[in-house]
C-alpha cells in the first residue's frame, strides 16, 4: 500500500497583523496563496446597510473590492481585498475565489486575538 504524504505549508495562509499606527489606523492581513497572493484591511460598520452604502462608494469612486464580512461584537467586521501582489485578471470568477478566502479570514479574525 502507498502512502501520501500530507502537504504541509512552511507560511500559514493568512498573515493578520493587529498592529494599527497613526499612518494606517486598520488590522490588515495578507493571503500568501501562490496563485493570487493579495492584501487587505478589516473595517467596522455598526449595520449591513453601513457596507452596502461603502461598497457602492467605492464603486462609484472606481474600485471594485471584493468583501466579506460577518457579525462582530456589537456590529459587523469586513475583511476587503484591495491590492493584489501579482498580476490577475479580475473577473466574476476570480471575485468568487476571492470571496470564499475572504469570508476564512473574516472567521479568522473573528475568532482569535
Amino acid at each position: 500500500m502507498k502512502r501520501v504524504k500530507k502537504s504541509v505549508r512552511s507560511i500559514p495562509m493568512f498573515l493578520i497583523d493587529r498592529t494599527r499606527t497613526e499612518t494606517y489606523p486598520y488590522d490588515f492581513f495578507v493571503y500568501t496563496h501562490n496563485a493570487f497572493p493579495f492584501m487587505g484591511r478589516f473595517l467596522y460598520f455598526d449595520s449591513e446597510e453601513e457596507i452596502h452604502q461603502y461598497m457602492a462608494d467605492e464603486l462609484e469612486a472606481g474600485n471594485d473590492y471584493a468583501v466579506a464580512y460577518v457579525t462582530y461584537q456589537k456590529g459587523y467586521v469586513a475583511a476587503i481585498a484591495e491590492s493584489f501582489l501579482t498580476d490577475v485578471e479580475w473577473n466574476e470568477e476570480m471575485r468568487k475565489k476571492v470571496i470564499v478566502q475572504l469570508r476564512k479570514v473574516v472567521d479568522k479574525y473573528k475568532y482569535t486575538k
